[in-house]
């Protein structure tokens, strides 16, 4: 829904990503042998290697768009491995071995997704703005685990680190999207013609983690989720000015 309100220019640049994202992401739940989906994955994490050599296999349908846009804007590929390898934490049902770890799982993917995306835009780039389009991932993909937290955890996946409690694992999660938040807007106010366009997907997150925070058992009750009205409107909003 992002790229298809994004300026038409941006959207040959975010719908290959987002694709790849979203092949990447599912690998795990639509795979019944953990084997096969680690076979999976070590495919995808060959085939973007081979990209700089253009020596990829093309088998899949978004390569030769991904490839183009990869060569096109110099995007390290160290990004989408990082992307990659994250995702095979969800083949397992595994917990994370600390709170940090279930914060650098967040940014390795993504941090570096809105990061990709930066690099294959037509802004120019400097260090800010890049910790500006992480601090936005990093929200983004708390309240994307917020969101999907119920399913998971019936999917019989250990996705939230507890430390004592699940609900004051949920709120100190919650604190640092909101805190990531924060920073990337200090940051965002200085680029916002600039970035807008790919910050696009994150124009709910604010709403997520606040109502979150307010109230934790809410993410158990599997109530936190926006509608598609209410996504969509954000969207238009965010698409003409209005906050992210």
């Amino acid at each position: 829904m992002a790229a298809i309100v994004a300026p038409v220019r941006f959207q040959k640049i975010l719908f290959p990503i987002f694709a790849f994202n979203y092949e990447i992401s599912r690998i795990a739940f639509q795979t019944s042998e953990p084997a096969l989906a680690e076979i999976k994955l070590k495919w995808w994490e060959e085939e973007l290697t081979s990209i700089r050599k253009n020596n990829f296999s093309n088998k899949h349908e978004i390569l030769a768009s991904l490839s183009e846009i990869i060569i096109t804007n110099n995007i390290p590929i160290q990004l989408f491995i990082e992307i990659i390898r994250a995702r095979r934490f969800d083949i397992y049902n595994d917990s994370h071995n600390s709170f940090e770890d279930q914060v650098h799982y967040i940014k390795q993917i993504f941090s570096s997704l809105f990061e990709i995306c930066l690099h294959a835009s037509p802004s120019l780039l400097d260090k800010n703005q890049i910790i500006c389009v992480r601090d936005y991932g990093y929200a983004l993909g708390v309240a994307n685990l917020l969101v999907a937290l119920p399913a998971l955890v019936v999917a019989g996946k250990k996705p939230l680190f507890i430390e004592r409690t699940q609900e004051e694992s949920i709120k100190k999660i919650t604190e640092s999207g909101l805190q990531a938040l924060l920073d990337g807007r200090r940051q965002f106010k200085y680029y916002d013609f600039e970035l807008r366009p790919i910050l696009l997907s994150a124009c709910t997150i604010n709403s997520i983690l606040c109502k979150v925070l307010k109230k934790p058992k809410l993410v158990l009750q599997n109530k936190i989720r926006p509608s598609s009205l209410q996504k969509g409107v954000k969207l238009l909003l965010a698409r003409f000015g209005g906050g992210i």
